[in-house]
């Protein structure tokens, strides 16, 4: 299954990317250890050995409230991509309304694993002698292109010729 994957989702320029979270890890090391070869490593020795040497991007969030809300009313509505560009602004397109129910708990429990998890991939990085390359989700939303082009620099990798960052999704 990883053969297939990093063959399927390598691009040509031979970069293959992929979303971590940090509440992922220890259900990586609980699958990958169902694997004889795969019993006894860290997740730092496993994502070494599927990917050799990979380019740890860390993407975080500056207002982890703004964060935490976003999440929160994603987790009600399902819907992972924001509002439909044709949406009318009266549209219960959802069946929760515009906003869903507000829950102080449940953003506060949200707002508390988003820095809680932001702690845990610092201290792993510290932990395995790593230096991410740090972007702060607004960075990305400010300055996309500039973003796009510091990861690419990252993984060694140039743009195409002319490229331009396409236009955020609404």
């Amino acid at each position: 299954h990883l053969e297939r994957t990093l063959r399927l989702g390598t691009t040509d320029n031979g970069v293959f990317g992929a979303k971590l979270m940090f509440n992922q890890l220890p259900e990586l090391t609980a699958l990958a250890a169902t694997l004889p070869e795969y019993a006894e490593p860290t997740p730092f020795e496993l994502l070494h050995a599927w990917f050799g040497d990979p380019v740890f991007v860390w993407v975080s969030r500056e207002d982890t409230v703004r964060q935490a809300v976003s999440m929160w009313r994603a987790l009600q509505s399902r819907r992972w991509r924001g509002e439909r560009a044709d949406a009318d602004a009266n549209d219960d397109h959802d069946g929760m309304g515009r906003t869903g129910i507000y829950s102080y708990d449940g953003i506060d429990h949200l707002v508390r694993r988003f820095e809680d998890d932001d702690r845990g991939w610092q201290d792993w990085f510290d932990a395995n002698g790593l230096a991410p390359l740090h972007l702060a989700y607004e960075q990305l939303s400010a300055n996309r292109e500039g973003t796009v082009r510091e990861v690419l620099a990252a993984l060694g990798v140039a743009p195409p010729e002319r490229w331009t960052a396409p236009a955020p999704i609404r």
